[in-house]
């Protein structure tokens, strides 16, 4: 890929979804497939891991983590072509992963609750944290690029790319 993304495209989702499997890769968890969703008006994916709840919430900051990665390394584009701002940036991260967040807290993916400002930014932290300190982008990159090539990584081909 190693290009510039547009927000909401399958290749934006590729990528987040990578974030979900390098992070629980790093925090010892089993990826046991991940999935591309590709829709017009806005791609999408799942990972499906075994980890234990102490992962849990570490997993659950990848996708922001390499969202992340992308914005500082100026690679996301609006539709429009125009770079985000800072605040566009993290209220369209936050609104991405917004399931994430919910999980991270604790709650039920889709539920409706308020997420308190200091969880948000303990939860936007910590993938900051993984983003600067941990993800290997060039796996990150690889990973991205096999899920919008192949839409469905089994276990085997996540280990064979985190192991390359």
């Amino acid at each position: 890929m190693n290009s510039e993304v547009t927000i909401n495209s399958a290749e934006y989702a590729a990528f987040h979804e990578a974030g979900h499997i390098f992070v629980a890769h790093i925090v010892g968890a089993r990826v046991v497939e991940a999935e591309l969703y590709r829709d017009v008006t806005r791609s999408w994916g799942r990972v499906r891991c075994e980890r234990t709840e102490e992962q849990k919430p570490h997993i659950t900051t990848g996708g922001f983590a390499a969202e992340y990665i992308l914005y500082i390394s100026n690679r996301i584009r609006k539709e429009d072509g125009s770079f985000p701002t800072e605040k566009e940036f993290i209220d369209l991260a936050a609104n991405n992963a917004s399931d994430d967040r919910l999980s991270f807290m604790g709650l039920p993916v889709g539920s409706d609750a308020d997420i308190p400002k200091p969880i948000d930014e303990k939860f936007m932290n910590a993938a900051i944290f993984y983003a600067r300190k941990h993800i290997d982008v060039v796996k990150l990159e690889a990973l991205a690029d096999a899920l919008l090539a192949e839409e469905k990584l089994s276990e085997d081909r996540i280990k064979a790319i985190l192991d390359s």
